[in-house]
């Protein structure tokens, strides 16, 4: 019984040091629709990705994401957040393109 108490133990520690807690409010799927739309942009053309609405990088997110999750009135959805997010972490020098999603 002792044994099983220190592998629960074990498991708890272990868990505790590898979860890593969601940002709240966004999913990781827009949060990569979003990331791979600035790698589009920056790869493939001479724009700069802005933060803009209805700009390229909103866009192609929200294209992206609409591919991936269709909508049943097939609205595409506003991925600000999640731009947002890309545009703050590349201004604060991470490599977008080496990043998890």
């Amino acid at each position: 019984m002792q044994k099983r108490n220190a592998f629960i133990e074990g498991l708890e520690r272990l868990s505790a040091l590898n979860y890593r807690r969601p940002p709240r409010n966004i999913a990781p799927a827009k949060r990569a629709c979003g990331q791979l739309a600035y790698i589009l942009i920056t790869q493939c053309t001479t724009q700069k990705p802005t933060g803009t609405a209805g700009g390229l990088l909103r866009t192609i997110a929200g294209l992206l994401h609409q591919f991936a999750y269709p909508t049943q009135d097939g609205e595409i959805v506003d991925l600000k957040t999640a731009c947002d997010q890309v545009l703050r972490r590349v201004k604060a020098g991470a490599n977008i393109d080496n990043d998890r999603c």
